[in-house]
């Protein structure tokens, strides 16, 4: 298989895992290669998150690296079966890296934390203050842009905060701490900026 061009971070975050595991060792990349009977180049394509690893070698990568640490084997391990299509993937090709790259962050995530002066983070956002927001970016965006970024969010949303995440027991729980001029950066009240996971706070 080809390495991937693109990785997602959290394929990054992977191979960045996996690197701090050799490094630890005292390994070489030609002595982890050498105990996982493959090629050098392979295993940096592995550490930089251009090519996937089996959970099989994985442990194996862990025992080589005398890595004991049993909840990070395991939490790594889990993220090595993460290979289906995912939501997001819709929007590939459409939508930057960062925007899909943000969505499966919190898709695999337990909860989140957020602290914003100027927006209101974008889980709790409405239709028209998202709306609103993608419209005054510069230089302005078609109209067809504004709508699927605004679209793009409000899926975010439904698809962290309401559930439906077979692999968490519950879904994403967002923390939010926002300024109180957060609200006017759409020109809109705040009644129709922002919402609870149930639907639009008063």
């Amino acid at each position: 298989m080809p390495p991937r061009t693109s990785p997602t971070v959290r394929q990054q975050r992977l191979g960045i895992e996996l690197r701090k595991m050799r490094v630890q060792a005292d390994m070489t990349p030609q002595a982890m290669a050498a105990a996982l009977g493959t090629d050098p180049p392979k295993i940096a394509q592995m550490e930089s998150g251009k090519a996937g690893i089996s959970a099989d070698r994985l442990r194996s990568w862990a025992a080589a690296g005398k890595c004991d640490n049993t909840r990070l084997i395991d939490a790594l391990t889990a993220m090595t079966q993460d290979r289906g299509r995912h939501w997001w993937d819709e929007y590939r090709g459409k939508l930057s890296a960062g925007f899909l790259d943000t969505a499966e962050m919190e898709w695999h995530s337990s909860g989140s934390v957020s602290w914003a002066i100027t927006y209101i983070p974008g889980l709790l956002q409405t239709v028209a203050y998202a709306g609103a927001i993608f419209a005054r970016v510069r230089p302005p965006l078609p109209r067809h842009e504004v709508d699927l970024r605004t679209a793009f969010r409000i899926q975010r949303q439904s698809m962290s905060v309401g559930g439906e995440k077979p692999h968490t027991p519950s879904s994403t729980k967002p923390h939010c701490a926002c300024d109180s001029a957060a609200p006017r950066s759409s020109g809109r009240s705040s009644t129709a900026c922002w919402r609870t996971p149930s639907g639009p706070t008063s």
